[in-house]
């Protein structure tokens, strides 16, 4: 009650707006697929800093925060304040569908779309999505320039993406 007697009825806060982005070039929507690893961007989505420890068994609760599409719990490389690293479970059917975040300190959810067809993003060098991607030649490991043989015999490219889409057999031409 204020000094006037009125009565305030406190505002619950507004939950904060996520974006769910391809994790190596940050675009929205065009490169989520499934089996792709995907960025949550917001403030506040988690309480603490961690890290998976053993990649060959990405555990699917991290730093107390789990994240679902549907009802299927994906699999978490990092949790910080500001960032969740995620891969979308391969099974995961393609279309409209609602990430929710449940963390410490609350739940997040955020209406996302995976497209039939996608745009797969290219790690960069400095890990901001621009510039320099994230590529090496096979053999000297050298990031560039590049030849067209190494060593006498045709070059080999690592290239280092996400989103391509593995949830059927890829068709070679």
């Amino acid at each position: 009650m204020c000094s006037r007697g009125n009565f305030y009825t406190p505002i619950p806060p507004t939950p904060p707006n996520i974006r769910v982005v391809n994790a190596a070039s940050f675009p929205e929507d065009t490169s989520l697929t499934p089996g792709a690893i995907s960025s949550i961007l917001g403030p506040n989505l988690a309480n603490t800093t961690a890290l998976a420890i053993d990649l060959t068994n990405v555990p699917h609760t991290l730093g107390g925060v789990t994240v679902t599409i549907g009802s299927t719990t994906l699999p978490r490389f990092y949790v910080s304040k500001t960032q969740i690293n995620a891969r979308i479970g391969p099974s995961i059917p393609l279309g409209a569908a609602v990430l929710t975040v449940n963390s410490p300190t609350g739940t997040f959810t955020q209406n996302i779309v995976l497209p039939a067809t996608s745009t797969p993003g290219v790690f960069s060098v400095f890990g901001t999505g621009t510039r320099d991607g994230a590529i090496q030649n096979a053999v000297t490991f050298a990031l560039g320039p590049y030849t067209v043989t190494t060593q006498g015999t045709p070059t080999y490219l690592a290239i280092y993406t996400t989103g391509l889409d593995f949830s059927s057999a890829p068709t070679v031409t």
